[in-house]
């Protein structure tokens, strides 16, 4: 698939005008420089290029200077979840997290084909591993790949109503960067940078755990 082929719904930039504009930036205008229409930040629901986000979240960080804006926006994300589209009302529909995975899954076409959500075992240590995996020859960009672990990070303990659960190991393939800080808040779990695939490693234990 080319990149120019890949989106992802318009929902994926809730929150991002009003984080920006707050901080004296025009998101409108960093749309623009990324290759995307400003009309979309009132359209939820239509496609915007997949490279085209990347790139703004990439240029995000550097115009506002914050390393880790991909995190930071995950911060502040609300609970509900508004970028991620239905899902918080699917884990009403599950009865545990293996479940809210799998309908997760079968819905993901819906929301993007920018990437897509691979579930392995680790045949080694038996670790669960929810993978991320871009769908055109481009990777992930940093601040995207952070964003995007850092919420589910957040989804999981809030669909499981266990605050306390973290994964056993996430793995970036970006370089480790200067200040991690935020990665260790809101991971709370050993970080691997370099790596060859982006990963969240959890137990299995988690995948019964009981959804709300």
């Amino acid at each position: 698939m080319t990149n120019q082929n890949c989106y992802v719904r318009a929902t994926e930039l809730i929150g991002f005008e009003e984080l920006v504009d707050g901080a004296g930036i025009s998101a409108a205008e960093l749309l623009i420089k990324a290759g995307i229409d400003p009309r979309a930040l009132k359209n939820p629901d239509g496609p915007i290029s997949g490279r085209g986000f990347n790139m703004l979240l990439e240029i995000a960080a550097e115009e506002l200077n914050r390393p880790s804006f991909g995190l930071e926006w995950t911060l502040a994300t609300p609970d509900h979840f508004p970028n991620l589209g239905p899902l918080m009302l699917l884990a009403k529909l599950t009865s545990n997290l293996q479940e809210f995975i799998d309908l997760s899954l079968r819905y993901w076409k819906y929301h993007t084909n920018d990437y897509t959500l691979r579930q392995l075992r680790d045949p080694e240590t038996g670790f669960e591993v929810l993978r991320l995996c871009p769908s055109s020859v481009a990777p992930l960009s940093r601040q995207f790949a952070e964003h995007y672990v850092g919420n589910a990070a957040k989804l999981t303990r809030k669909v499981t109503n266990r605050e306390n659960e973290n994964p056993t190991l996430v793995r970036f393939q970006h370089n480790r960067p200067a200040d991690t800080t935020l990665h260790e808040r809101i991971l709370r779990c050993p970080i691997a940078f370099g790596a060859e695939h982006t990963d969240i490693v959890f137990e299995p234990k988690y995948l019964g755990y009981e959804t709300n």
